[in-house]
């Protein structure tokens, strides 16, 4: 069974900020002096070199300062702010910073805990790549941490983190895809379309012998369905598959 909660430790500030330190740093980009202050334990020069800048608009400086600002480092510590800091970071689709305000709203920390608002922001911080975000989104997904259980979004986050190497996430992965039913086509040929209905688009075709699987209950007589190997979502028309496991139980 998927337990919510599971995940925390990668629900980490120092994480994410360490991971800013891995992009690359451009010659006379004053930035990369902050960064470099920062590595050698100055944390009040980093501190001093970024405010600056963060206070000019760069997305990079305003995230920085609001994690110094977190933890206490070079600069007195300061929850309520630092939110404020990723906030005006994360407006500028910073990813880091999208990831750090899912954190902060998560955890509760300077400001209220709100599932949904947390999985909102990892959900955008996922969106750019942000791994830890999208292994995060594979478990709020599947246990209905935040909002509805969505198993299709949550085997697509799940498999994507699963990816990066994250054990937790292949294992989730493996769950969700043996909880879920196989449905056997049993028509000569049928298509998958993007909506519940004969009018929407196509997204993929079926032959007899095809086998899908099925992502939730049907919506008058739709199924959705996830075609595994090629990781499309959409709906089959529930005649063209096995009567015996398309119904749920």
């Amino acid at each position: 069974m998927i337990e919510p909660r599971n995940f925390a430790p990668l629900r980490c500030l120092c994480a994410a900020f360490l991971l800013a330190f891995l992009m690359p740093a451009y010659a006379g980009d004053g930035y990369a002096d902050g960064v470099a202050a920062f590595r050698q334990g100055d944390y009040a020069k980093a501190y001093q070199i970024w405010l600056p800048m963060a206070d000019s608009g760069d997305a990079r400086a305003q995230f920085s300062v609001g994690t110094l600002m977190a933890r206490g480092q070079g600069v007195e510590k300061n929850e309520l702010l630092a939110v404020a800091w990723f906030l005006r970071s994360a407006e500028q689709r910073y990813a880091l910073a999208q990831y750090s305000l899912g954190v902060m709203r998560d955890e509760g920390i300077g400001i209220p805990r709100d599932d949904a608002e947390a999985r909102r922001w990892y959900a955008l911080a996922a969106e750019q790549g942000n791994a830890s975000a999208q292994a995060n989104l594979c478990q709020m997904y599947a246990s209905g941490e935040g909002g509805d259980k969505e198993p299709a979004k949550a085997m697509d986050w799940c498999k994507k983190s699963a990816a990066t190497g994250n054990q937790v996430s292949a294992a989730t992965l493996a769950e969700l895809r043996a909880a879920m039913p196989t449905l056997t086509v049993v028509v000569p040929k049928g298509n998958v379309r993007s909506k519940p209905s004969t009018s929407s688009a196509v997204v993929a075709r079926v032959v007899r012998g095809d086998t899908v699987v099925r992502t939730g209950p049907p919506i008058d007589q739709w199924i959705p369905v996830l075609i595994s190997d090629s990781q499309i979502h959409g709906f089959i028309f529930e005649p063209l598959v096995s009567m015996s496991t398309a119904r749920m139980h």
